[in-house]
Formats: structure tokens, sequence, C-alpha cells
């Protein structure tokens, strides 16, 4: 009996081709996934340098710098929002992490610093509910070096730096 070497080599192109065509699959896909990465950082990005987001921090700034629970329904959110989703789409893989905390690193950890009391007030408001901002939180965990300097000076030197933010 002679063996069939067209079959067998039919056979080996055939495993050649699926490897291929897996390696290309999952190829396609991590481009995918960093493009999706690259333009929801572009879009957070955009988002934070707006002038409607600059406004925003320049007011919170403001009114954080005095903040007590008296004036705690005085405080907008929109800062907190914006990091509570920035949160989100860092803790689903939705953004490329690096360009993230190169970016944003410096202003959700302090900016969590800053409005702890007031995201504290909010659970407390809500039965306890740890999971307002809980993704900003975690962001400010993940983002925070070991050498950040979140000190009373540096917090109120920040909140001056985000007071003068000028709007384009």
């Amino acid at each position: 009996m002679i063996p069939d070497y067209s079959t067998l080599v039919l056979a080996i192109a055939t495993v050649v081709l699926a490897f291929a065509t897996i390696l290309l699959v999952w190829e396609s896909r991590h481009a995918s996934k960093r493009q999706l990465g690259l333009q929801t950082w572009m879009e957070f990005r955009r988002w934070f340098d707006s002038t409607e987001m600059i406004e925003a921090r320049r007011q919170l700034a403001k009114l954080m710098r005095a903040y007590t629970q008296a004036m705690h329904k005085e405080i907008p959110e929109t800062v907190m929002n914006f990091l509570e989703d920035l949160g989100t789409v860092y803790r689903q893989g939705y953004i490329d992490k690096k360009l993230a905390d190169a970016t944003f690193s410096y202003y959700a950890v302090r900016w969590w610093e800053i409005v702890k009391p007031y995201v504290d007030h909010e659970r407390k408001r809500h039965n306890e509910d740890n999971t307002l901002f809980a993704d900003f939180e975690k962001l400010a965990e993940q983002m925070r070096q070991p050498e950040d300097v979140l000190d009373a000076e540096q917090m109120k030197l920040f909140l001056t730096d985000e007071n003068n933010l000028a709007t384009k």
C-alpha cells in the first residue's frame, strides 16, 4: 500500500492555514482593542479639556476650598461624574491604561482626596451606599503613586491651580 502523500500534504496545509487564521483573528482583535482604547482616551481627553469641564473644575475647586456639609447641596458633580465614568472604562479595559495614567492620574488622585468628604456624606445620605463613585475611588487608588504628596498644602495648591484654569 502506497501512502497518499497528497492527502497528507493537504492535511498539513489545512492545519497551517487554520493556525494562521487563528493568529490573524487574534491580531485583529488585539488591534481593535488597542484602537478602541486609543479612541476612548482621545474622547476623554477632549471632554476633560472642554470649556464646560474646565468651568466645572474651576467651580468645584472654588466650592471645595471651604466645603462643609451645610453646603453639600451646592456641590456640582460634573467633575466627579467624569472621573467616575473614566474609572468605569478603566476598570472594564476600554481605555488605554498607560495613556490614561499619563494624562489623568495627577487629577484623579487629587480630586479624590479633595472630594472624599463630599462622597462620604453622599454615601451616608444614601444608606451607606458605597457604590456611589466607587469606580472613581478605585481609579484614584490604582493611579496613586507612592511618591504622590497629598498633604494640605499640596491640595490647596492644586485647588488654586484648578480655580485659575483659563478657558479657551
